[in-house]
């Protein structure tokens, strides 16, 4: 009997514990507050990404502009306080969507614009899009698109733009060899390419062009050298010479010429000196002088040429006279210069097939 109480305790409690307890109204309200605060948070990120795509879709960059749009729309809250925002954020992903899906349609990445068309037609997106589905039911055509343009030629055929806007920003700057090689590198990479062919035949006649300046030019500057050569030097005339002087110098410039056309056409075959002194030396080129002078074939004509020292100031006497030889003229023969040594200097030649004006030169300088 005692049992009784103890059960109707438990169904009691039972009963309390299923019974619906009153909802707290402070809890309510902080988690409503908390809910906008996360879609005011979530509608604050969502335009920063539409901003983001916008800057991306003005500068082409449709990956970019794509995903920033697709992100935005996950992230803006729904309600009829953002279904204006929404719905222009839709028409831009749209818009994009196409473009990035094009974009690689032309890199040969066939699967990939597929899944960006079929991403705009989902229900949460743009289902309606006429121009997804159309774009769509190209790729699903077999002879729409040329599916032989795969990634890696799509890459090269960057590449071969790049370097085929290089080589023409070289062409216009002047730089003809740069450019020509841009467009090497390009039939290096397209074999075929037509734009590369005729770029090198534009660098080629610009070239063509400038070396035909440059004929003219040299051409116009030698003759100008020519006509130059044809003009004869005045004589001049000092007033109060006498005749005889005059005779004089006119007799004086032909034994200078005479003696330097000596100097010039007699030939040494070999001078070979070993420490030989300066006076030796001398000595040796005037009897070669003599034996090798052709210009006349009458021995009883003086021969060679006539050499002699100016020695130092400090040397006393004066060089023995060669009566064998022609008459000193005035600046006719070279003389060793006596700053720089004596005639006991010693030196040591050796020259083959020399002219005599040439051996005087070494010698002079060797002493």
């Amino acid at each position: 009997m005692k049992a009784l109480p103890v059960k109707a305790a438990l169904a009691t409690l039972a009963m309390t514990c299923l019974a619906p307890q009153p909802l707290n109204a402070q809890h309510l309200q902080g988690v409503s507050d908390k809910e906008i605060v996360r879609r005011q948070e979530n509608l604050l990120v969502g335009e920063k990404l539409i901003a983001a795509g916008d800057k991306a879709a003005a500068e082409k960059d449709y990956e970019t502009a794509y995903t920033n749009y697709l992100d935005a729309l996950d992230a803006i809250p729904g309600g009829a306080a953002t279904k204006e925002l929404r719905a222009k954020t839709v028409s831009k992903f749209s818009k994009i969507a196409l473009l990035y899906a094009e974009k690689l349609i032309a890199d040969g990445r066939y699967g990939d614009a597929e899944r960006v068309a079929k991403t705009v037609l989902l229900p949460e997106y743009d289902p309606s899009n006429k121009a997804a589905v159309r774009l769509l039911s190209n790729l699903e055509q077999p002879d729409y698109y040329n599916k032989t343009v795969t990634p890696q030629f799509a890459a090269s055929r960057e590449e071969v733009t790049k370097l085929l806007y290089e080589a023409d920003g070289f062409f216009q700057a002047g730089r003809f060899d740069l450019a020509i090689k841009r467009y090497e590198q390009v039939l290096n990479i397209d074999r075929y390419n037509i734009a590369a062919r005729k770029g090198m035949e534009q660098v080629n006649l610009e070239k063509s062009r400038y070396y035909g300046n440059a004929y003219n030019e040299t051409r116009s500057r030698l003759l100008w050298m020519v006509d130059q050569s044809w003009e004869r030097p005045v004589h001049r005339f000092q007033s109060g010479r006498s005749t005889t002087a005059e005779t004089q110098t006119r007799g004086g410039i032909r034994g200078t010429e005479a003696t330097m056309a000596k100097l010039n056409r007699i030939i040494i075959p070999r001078i070979d000196l070993r420490d030989t002194t300066v006076r030796e030396a001398v000595e040796f080129l005037k009897q070669r002088s003599r034996e090798l002078d052709t210009s006349t074939e009458n021995p009883q004509e003086k021969r060679g040429v006539n050499i002699f020292l100016k020695l130092s100031p400090g040397f006393q006497g004066t060089p023995p006279p060669d009566m064998n030889a022609l008459p000193p003229v005035e600046g006719a023969a070279p003389t060793a210069p006596a700053a720089g040594g004596s005639a006991d200097t010693r030196i040591t030649l050796s020259l083959t097939n020399v002219p005599l004006i040439e051996a005087l030169r070494y010698l002079t300088e060797l002493a």
